[in-house]
């Protein structure tokens, strides 16, 4: 199990030289990428900056959940601080199970609980150089 909080770019290549997954019988994950567009708002990037230590904290609180709800292989969960531009990943999340049904479920479980639960903010930047921090989380 490894939940992260890192600076810099995310990338799935590294899921797939993990280890010790022999009796997997599906891998599902999710990456959140940065939109050109949120609504009728062009974006020039996001800033997310994070209580750190918290977040990663709360991140393997919410997979050791995810683990005991669903029975899982492992997980991974990251996700980067730091200015992110359009296309690139936010975050990303990972999950093996013996079965699909699980894996899909706990993906989207650790998913929604990051979102709602772990301190990490988000600001906007927008083209046109004004720029709007998100509410909560």
């Amino acid at each position: 199990m490894l939940a992260r909080v890192q600076s810099e770019p995310l990338s799935i290549d590294f899921l797939f030289l993990e280890k010790g997954r022999g009796n997997s019988g599906a891998l599902v994950f999710f990456e959140g990428i940065v939109r050109q567009m949120t609504g009728n708002l062009e974006i020039d990037s996001l800033f997310y900056e994070a209580y750190t230590q918290m977040a990663e904290t709360k991140m393997m609180e919410i997979i050791k959940t995810a683990n005991e709800k669903y029975k899982l292989i492992d997980a991974v969960a990251i996700h980067r601080i730091g200015v992110i531009l359009p296309g690139e990943p936010s975050v990303l999340v990972a999950v093996w199970s013996e079965h699909r049904d699980e894996a899909f479920k706990a993906c989207r479980y650790i998913i929604d609980e990051i979102k709602e639960n772990v301190p990490i903010w988000k600001k906007d930047i927008l083209r046109d150089g004004a720029s709007k921090w998100h509410e909560g989380n």
